[in-house]
């Protein structure tokens, strides 16, 4: 296959473009994603259901408690349904992208062909993705040797490792689509997604991090003579939102 090419749009116009594409080929991209997804979720719902611990509940009116053997089952089967789904989402993803970049090229939509990608790259989407998992949550679990430092610090740790997550997240966001459309391997995707995505870290952490803001800001019950509300409740963060120019509704 050829290489990819990676040509930046806005948001908008990539679920405006996304939801044109995907109403265009509705037909193959909805039987590609039934049968995908659809049995694998079924298989593990089943598997749930055959497990769930039966003799918890309530009978002739005197509650009855799970032994634990049977919460113990629960637990496992809760283990297995997790890994089964997970399986089946990353072999559905990996088949709409080859059907996408298929329709996002103009090319005909061809469920069958891109069952049989997803099917044939399934260990390497699989191995890209626990990758990816272990580049992100590895701050993470280094916050755990410094739960003990002072709370300052153990802050800015969090700051720093979710700043980390979303730069691994980003520098690795096309390595999937890569692999479904070259060729390489599961390594080199993750190279060639970074090299595709050089130039555009920083506009997609601004995008990741500030495309919205929210202001915890409590309520305002202290502008009234009689209320149960804290005395901090003084409507500063609506006040300080509202002179930046944000509209607000339902103040009430």
């Amino acid at each position: 296959m050829s290489q990819s090419s990676f040509q930046p749009l806005r948001a908008g116009a990539i679920v405006n473009r996304g939801g044109t594409l995907f109403r265009q080929h509705l037909k193959p991209m909805l039987l590609l994603s039934l049968l995908t997804y659809a049995p694998i979720a079924i298989l593990g719902v089943a598997l749930q259901m055959e497990m769930i611990p039966l003799g918890a509940g309530v009978e002739n009116g005197q509650i009855v408690v799970a032994t634990q053997e049977q919460l113990d089952r629960l637990g496992l089967a809760n283990l297995i349904t997790g890994l089964i789904t997970l399986v089946g989402f990353l072999f559905s993803m990996a088949s709409l992208h080859v059907a996408l970049s298929d329709a996002y090229a103009g090319h005909e939509v061809d469920w069958r062909a891109s069952f049989r990608s997803g099917l044939a790259k399934m260990g390497q989407v699989l191995v890209l993705v626990v990758a990816i998992a272990a580049l992100a949550i590895a701050p993470f679990i280094l916050l755990v040797a410094v739960s003990g430092a002072p709370e300052g610090f153990v802050v800015l740790m969090m700051l720093a490792a979710i700043v980390w997550a979303g730069v691994v997240l980003l520098t690795t966001s096309l390595s999937i689509p890569v692999l479904m459309r070259e060729d390489i391997s599961a390594v080199s995707a993750l190279r060639r997604s970074k090299e595709l995505m050089s130039g555009h870290i920083l506009r997609g952490l601004w995008i990741f991090f500030l495309a919205a803001v929210i202001v915890a800001g409590g309520g305002a019950g202290r502008m009234f003579a009689f209320t149960t509300n804290g005395a901090i409740k003084t409507g500063d963060g609506m006040a300080l939102a509202y002179r930046a120019g944000v509209p607000l509704k339902d103040m009430e």
